[in-house]
């Protein structure tokens, strides 16, 4: 019997599996990994299905905590394939998630990710809202027109030309100096990019890193010259 028509024998076995657990912080119910695994493993072992994991791909992220901790953040792309006993066998992939201050965000992750591998292959219904008329829906009313924006006038448009062309050429003053200064710049290449295409929030971040290098090389060299003229050797006067 192929992979298929194993599937295919497995589902007629399988009891619908409800929402038994609860998340008290986000308040949803939700179906464990234990819940399924056993009510799947008989019918999986009566039909000869198994399945192989593979980690096709992990991303983790370490997050903060309200209470100044880490928590360990892992998004698991799981590859999952399914043999039945003729060697036939399917793939799909799912994605897990999971957080842990330990070492088990991974382990959660590829636990969601197979849980959802296996509801979904076996379209496995739950016990709640089987029919769609037992939750009624309130929609929000629609949300109130904005008045539109003032419209600029010929005159609003000159001054605005008039601000943006003195902003940049104050820049561009201070850049042209700064490009002439060695160490102010690790790309002055890049920052020429920045006065050609007039692009005033990365010419003034390009003047902000300028001027605070500039004002640390001063600061160096005083310091240099201060240690100078401690390690001078003290003149006397001659008799």
């Amino acid at each position: 019997m192929n992979v298929y028509q194993s599937i295919c024998n497995a589902m007629a076995d399988i009891e619908p599996i409800a929402k038994a657990r609860e998340n008290k912080e986000q308040r949803f119910k939700f179906r464990g990994i234990d819940e399924v695994m056993n009510e799947l493993q008989p019918v999986l072992k009566k039909h000869g299905l198994f399945v192989v994991p593979k980690v096709a791909n992990v991303i983790r992220q370490e997050k903060p905590t309200k209470s100044g901790g880490m928590l360990l953040y892992s998004i698991v792309t799981m590859e999952f394939t399914m043999y039945a006993q003729d060697g036939t066998s399917i793939t799909g992939s799912t994605v897990g998630e999971g957080m842990d201050s330990g070492d088990k965000a991974s382990n959660k992750a590829m636990a969601v990710a197979l849980k959802y591998f296996l509801l979904q292959t076996f379209c496995i219904p739950t016990e709640d809202e089987k029919d769609p008329d037992q939750t009624s829906y309130q929609v929000a009313p629609p949300a109130p027109k904005q008045a539109p924006a003032p419209k600029q006038t010929p005159a609003d448009v000159e001054k605005a030309e008039k601000e943006f062309f003195a902003k940049f050429n104050e820049l561009n003053n201070k850049l042209s100096k700064y490009l002439n200064t060695k160490g102010l710049f690790d790309r002055p290449d890049v920052v020429r990019q920045f006065v050609a295409a007039k692009d005033i929030k990365k010419m003034e971040a390009a003047v902000a890193q300028a001027e605070e290098r500039e004002a640390a090389q001063k600061k160096k060299e005083e310091q240099k010259k201060q240690a100078e003229q401690d390690t001078k050797p003290e003149q006397f006067p001659i008799f």
